[in-house]
């Protein structure tokens, strides 16, 4: 369940940074899936807050800190906070032959304000494809659909920019 989850918002994360069309800064994502025996990503984004909320609080500040040092954050809401860089907005983050973690992508095209393309992924073992349209600088969403021996997982995320100062929390 939690490989399902990670694949998911490892699929989702880059389709932010895309070709200088998006403003950097303070990013949230708030997203949803259907994966055969697991609960949706929203519900394990909730779930993952509870047993943060549990954790001692020496051990929860780390982990808050290893996230944020990496530009991620969880919302209150169970959505997820992302920082996107100058650097990260300006970059064209998706192409044919990029590899993310175990998974690869192929065939991307780029029409308009919205870029489509297909994605192998090793572990688990899984294809698919996925759509990502930029409806303005603040605000992009994305769907994607993969196959696996274990079922088809279909995930689509709706990210909307918050802030430029990724230190704010409106």
């Amino acid at each position: 369940m939690k490989k399902i989850l990670l694949l998911s918002l490892c699929l989702v994360f880059p389709l932010a940074a895309q070709a200088q069309e998006i403003r950097p800064g303070l990013w949230e994502f708030k997203s949803s899936s259907t994966t055969p025996g697991a609960p949706d990503m929203a519900a394990q984004m909730a779930e993952m807050q509870a047993q943060l909320k549990n954790l001692p609080p020496e051990q929860r500040r780390m982990l808050e800190q290893q996230m944020a040092a990496s530009g991620v954050g969880i919302a209150g809401n169970g959505n997820i906070r992302v920082c996107i860089t100058p650097e990260e907005a300006a970059r064209n983050a998706i192409y044919s032959g990029r590899q993310e973690d175990d998974c690869s992508y192929s065939k991307v095209q780029r029409t308009g304000n919205t870029i489509r393309g297909e994605v192998s992924c090793r572990n688990p073992k899984s294809q698919g494809s996925f759509v990502s349209t930029i409806h303005s600088r603040e605000h992009f969403s994305s769907r994607m659909e993969m196959q696996s021996a274990e079922g088809r997982m279909q995930a689509s995320t709706e990210a909307r920019w918050l802030h430029s100062d990724c230190g704010k929390r409106p």
